[in-house]
């Protein structure tokens, strides 16, 4: 069985699985949709940075190369607490 061949449901938790242990992510809060018969995945959730949603979307495609990555990962920055703006 190839590996694009495995149950929706696995590739979605192996993808989940990279993106909270990807150095470059460390992400748990993604939502992951697998979708076989349309080759697609979907993702969605909340990072800090345009950066980390980038980095997000390329775990994706390299963990599953042959399918449309369609990142609908939202960016809300952290601002800085209101008592460490105080002088």
């Amino acid at each position: 069985m190839r590996g694009d061949e495995k149950p929706e449901a696995y590739l979605a938790e192996a993808l989940r699985a990279a993106l909270a242990s990807d150095a470059r992510t460390h992400e748990l809060g993604i939502s992951v949709t697998v979708v076989s018969a349309r080759r697609r995945v979907f993702l969605s959730g909340v990072v800090a940075t345009a950066q980390r949603r980038e980095q997000v979307g390329s775990i994706a495609r390299e963990l599953l190369p042959d399918f449309e990555v369609l990142n609908d990962v939202s960016v809300h920055g952290m601002s800085q607490p209101a008592w460490e703006a105080m002088p």
